[in-house]
């Protein structure tokens, strides 16, 4: 049965998202303050999620702590104004406006699964709950008040960890699928236990103080229940301190920073109350120890369980708080941007692995490839409506051909031109240096499609083809003057993109080698995963077929070809 009401909630979650609707917006406004503009920036947007929730959506705590991460996720800062007062501090306002589909897809979906099995865990909790009560009421009435106290406080930690989840939530529509009891219906009833658990446990505190017990017993008695007093004060801020560490994205910086000091400064006093305990139990005879069954011995083991279990506790939401603060810390957070921003697409550095794959006769084969780096700049600049200008280029380093390394190659591209319907531009490109061989220079011809939504959702170009040619270089051979290139891009996505390189090119050989003509082809894919965006991921296939040159033609009887698939990295800015 619950199965079947999660699976009708999720449904009705997807009807919201699927299928268009007429809705409005929600809108609500907050203040904060801070000792930084970023800190009352921060603290005016929760200001403003907390009236959203319990103003305008009359939702509990527990919608509030599911809600606030979506919020700063998919709502709009429609306003966010600041001002810094005359004692130096800023003070800020900030307008959040949210979809009414989002608040109502999160109510009837994440919120109706979460509280549902909240719910149910509350009905598989009571059971056990009324047998270690009804456990107590047994072993009170045999006079056996060790065991009472024990059951009690048992079924008193039970219920405690219950309420610390089930007392935030005000919902009075979900119910539970087992017994089919709403919030409020579950919340009376484990008051009504604990207060039994309560009331059960001064009743056996005051019989045993009836009995006549030695008066070191008695001392020992008294310092347990100053421990426990104690206890109740860090337990109360323990309980304050977890509903932050549940949710910490709902809270300021500044908040849980100092939500870290007092949780330190409970650790610190839960260390204190550790060592009173062992100063008192120190005490105690070794019969009483050795006696089980005792009321000082599982009086003693009874504290002893609540102070480890609250000292565990609260290295948890230590640990949860701290690791917000270190999520959010400047160092981090700039790591993050680093891996994982959404790139402009303006720059990007890319290299290629120097190892890559080809078939062999016994399967594929690894082989070395020279490395390649690669810097480019593209960018557009509109002028008028739908048309403007544009330009491109860059910097390349490394071997020319697929199997040559010549790391010390350097050559560079660039391009200008402009767009409207279609790009149509010229370029020019040029060596810095080339090992052993004359600079080369190559014009340019470019023309492509911008796409329909250019300069709006993208700074690139749907489609770039670069036709360039050669200038002859050292050699009059006739196969010099088609010194010719195609290079295609396509990018339909910021997601993916294909590249494809065609070229016909004759280079000088050495003082003992002949001028040869090489044939290349290439064709590339690239992909972004939808995590570590600014890295685009290159696979392609490179081959060439290589000729010496003979005064009529190409030597074919002597060509070489050589090709294999080949991985790169390119990072986007």
């Amino acid at each position: 049965m619950k199965n079947i009401y999660i699976a009708i909630s999720i449904l009705l979650c997807g009807a919201y998202s699927l299928f268009p609707q007429s809705q409005g917006t929600y809108t609500a406004s907050g203040q904060g303050k801070g000792n930084s503009k970023e800190a009352a920036v921060e603290a005016a947007q929760l200001d403003a999620i907390n009236k959203m929730v319990f103003t305008v959506l009359h939702r509990d705590v527990l919608y509030r702590d599911l809600f606030a991460p979506e919020a700063l996720r998919n709502g709009r800062i429609v306003t966010q104004e600041t001002r810094k007062t005359p004692l130096g501090s800023w003070e800020a306002t900030a307008v959040l406006e949210i979809d009414e589909g989002l608040a109502e897809a999160l109510y009837v979906g994440r919120y109706a699964t979460t509280l549902t099995n909240l719910l149910d865990q509350t009905e598989e909790e009571i059971p056990a709950i009324e047998a270690l009560l009804q456990n107590a009421g047994r072993a009170e009435n045999e006079g056996n008040l060790g065991s009472a106290e024990t059951y009690y406080s048992q079924a008193q930690t039970k219920l405690e960890a219950v309420l610390r989840y089930l007392d935030p939530v005000d919902d009075a529509f979900y119910f539970s699928s087992r017994g089919k009891r709403k919030a409020a219906e579950l919340k009376l009833l484990t008051h009504s236990l604990k207060d039994t658990s309560v009331k059960g446990i001064e009743r056996v505190r005051t019989a045993q103080r009836q009995l006549t017990i030695a008066q070191s017993t008695g001392q020992i008695l008294a310092l347990f229940d100053q421990i426990e007093q104690a206890l109740l004060g860090i337990e109360t801020n323990r309980d304050s301190l977890a509903r932050i560490a549940a949710s910490p994205q709902g809270y300021t910086k500044e908040q849980l920073e100092t939500a870290a000091v007092q949780c330190r400064q409970q650790q610190e006093a839960a260390v204190v109350q550790r060592k009173q305990f062992l100063r008192a139990t120190e005490g105690l005879e070794k019969s009483q120890t050795r006696d089980s069954e005792s009321y000082l011995a599982k009086r003693a083991s009874l504290l002893d369980l609540r102070i480890q279990g609250l000292e565990k506790q609260l290295n948890s939401i230590h640990g949860q708080i701290s690791g917000e603060l270190l999520w959010r810390s400047k160092t981090v957070s700039a790591l993050c941007w680093v891996v994982n921003h959404e790139p402009a697409h303006f720059i990007s550095m890319g290299f290629r692995f120097p190892m890559g794959i080809k078939p062999g006769d016994r399967g594929p084969e690894t082989v070395s490839v020279p490395l390649r780096l690669a810097l480019t700049a593209e960018g557009s600049l509109p002028l008028s409506a739908g048309g403007g200008l544009w330009g491109r280029t860059q910097v390349l380093s490394g071997s020319e051909s697929l199997f040559e390394a010549d790391p010390l190659n350097i050559r560079q591209q660039m391009a200008l031109g402009f767009f409207r319907r279609s790009v149509l531009g010229l370029g020019i490109r040029w060596d810095w240096n080339r090992k052993e061989q004359k600079p080369i220079t190559a014009i340019e011809a470019v023309w492509g499609l911008p796409g329909n939504i250019q300069g709006q959702q993208k700074n690139y170009f749907l489609w770039v083809n670069t036709l360039s040619w050669e200038f002859p270089g050292e050699t009059q051979h006739m196969l010099a003057y088609v010194n010719g290139g195609l290079q295609s891009i396509l990018r339909p996505s910021r997601s993916i993109g294909f590249e494809l390189d065609l070229s016909s090119r004759v280079r000088a050989g050495s003082a003992q080698q002949s001028s040869f003509w090489i044939g290349s082809a290439a064709f590339n894919c690239l992909f972004r995963l939808p995590f570590l965006r600014p890295f685009a991921w290159n696979v392609g296939w490179e081959g060439l077929i290589r000729s010496p040159l003979t005064d009529m033609g190409v030597k074919f009887e002597e060509t070489s070809v050589l090709h294999a698939f080949t991985f790169g990295c390119t990072y986007l800015f």
